[in-house]
């Protein structure tokens, strides 16, 4: 699972039916407007860049798709990943846990981040 940047949207990884749902959350917390986002082979961890894009761990490697749900990138991995994480100071390492290694790819966008401690007003 992981929320949009401005936290009013929630991306939720359906393994087995090689989907992401994106549910809007409502002021009160409550999800609303189910739809399937984009559909990508065995999806797992999610992560968001601070451009709103999402990153997906899916069966061969990262999916990248807009925020429409359009693929706009593919990183393709020699092993299946599981997990993605951005780091380093600039946040534009892409760590990725994958079966037996783990790996680091430079980004030419940032990850999105929230401040240490304290939940983003939501905004639509």
């Amino acid at each position: 699972m992981a929320f949009s940047v401005n936290e009013c949207e929630l991306f939720v990884a359906d393994t087995e039916k090689g989907h992401l749902r994106q549910f809007h959350v409502e002021s009160d917390g409550q999800l609303s407007s189910e739809k399937v986002f984009c559909e990508c082979p065995r999806p797992d961890g999610i992560r968001l860049d601070c451009a709103g894009n999402v990153w997906v761990a899916c069966l061969e490697g990262i999916e990248v798709f807009d925020p429409d749900g359009q693929r706009i990138a593919f990183i393709e991995l020699p092993e299946r990943p599981a997990n993605l994480v951005f780091g380093d100071v600039d946040m534009k390492s892409i760590y990725i846990c994958a079966r037996s290694s783990i790996y680091r790819i430079r980004s030419s966008v940032a990850g999105a981040i929230r401040p240490a401690g304290k939940l983003q007003g939501r905004q639509s």
